[in-house]
C-alpha cells in the first residue's frame, strides 16, 4: 500500500514514526444501530472480513507494535491483524476505549431522543458538549487520550506501528495531532475497519503526512 516510499530507501521517512491508526471491526451492536462505549461486545463476521482487509493492507508495511484498547472489538481486530502481518508485540492500553457512554449504552439514537430529548439535539449539533447520563465528556476522553498517545511516543520515536481503538479516540487524536482541537473531527466518516495512515519526524510533532481512510 505505502510500501513502495519504504522499498525506496528514502531516509526522511526511515527516520519517521509511521502509525496505522485502524477502527476496529464491526460488531453485532453497530449492525444494529446501539451505542457501544465500554459495553464489552465481541466481532460479528463481517467485522473479522473487515479485520483481515486492514491487515492485508499492512501485510508489507513492517509494523513491529501493535497497540490495542482493551475492548473486546479492538483486541480481536488487533489479533487478526498481528496474526496476518506477523507482528510479535503487542500492547493492550485501557486508555485506548470509546467513550464512556453511560445510559445509553445498548440503546439506539432514536431510543436516545426519546429519553434524553434536549441531549440528543446537543448530541446532533454540538456532539463535543454532551454527558451521557452515568457516562463521560469527551474532555475525559481527550485527557485519556492523549495520556495513551503519549506513552506511545515515549516508546517509539521511530518505526511503524499500528493502533487499533474506536472512533472517537480516533477523532480526539486527529485533533490532537493538527492542533484543532477535541471537536474538530466528531463527525468525520471512519468505516470499521478503516485505516489512517500518519508519519510523524523522529519523536513526534506535527504530522508530516496524513492520509485518511487508506
Amino acid at each position: 500500500m505505502l510500501g513502495e516510499l519504504w522499498k525506496k530507501g528514502n531516509l526522511a521517512l526511515k527516520e519517521s514514526l509511521r502509525v496505522f491508526l485502524v477502527r476496529h471491526g464491526e460488531t453485532p451492536w453497530n449492525a444494529r444501530g446501539l451505542y457501544q462505549g465500554h459495553s464489552n461486545i465481541p466481532l460479528n463476521n463481517m467485522g473479522r472480513q473487515q479485520a483481515r482487509v486492514a491487515a492485508q493492507k499492512m501485510m508489507a508495511e513492517g509494523i513491529s507494535h501493535i497497540y490495542t484498547s482493551d475492548l473486546r472489538r479492538a483486541r480481536e481486530t488487533a489479533a487478526i491483524i498481528q496474526e496476518q502481518v506477523g507482528c510479535k508485540r503487542v500492547t493492550t492500553l485501557e486508555n485506548l476505549r470509546e467513550l464512556n457512554f453511560g445510559a445509553w449504552e445498548g440503546l439506539t439514537f432514536g431510543a436516545i431522543q426519546e429519553k434524553y430529548p434536549q441531549l440528543a439535539q446537543c448530541l446532533l449539533t454540538r456532539p463535543e458538549k454532551v454527558i451521557p447520563p452515568g457516562g463521560e465528556d469527551v474532555s475525559t476522553l481527550s485527557d485519556r487520550i492523549k495520556k495513551s498517545w503519549n506513552d506511545i511516543i515515549l516508546h517509539n520515536s521511530t518505526g511503524t506501528i499500528a493502533v487499533v481503538t474506536h472512533a472517537g479516540p480516533i477523532r480526539i487524536l486527529l485533533g490532537h495531532w493538527l492542533n484543532r482541537g477535541s471537536g474538530a473531527f466528531w463527525n468525520i466518516s471512519l468505516p470499521h475497519g478503516g485505516i489512517i495512515y500518519v508519519s510523524f519526524p523522529t519523536g513526534g510533532g506535527y504530522p508530516k503526512t496524513l492520509i485518511i481512510n487508506v
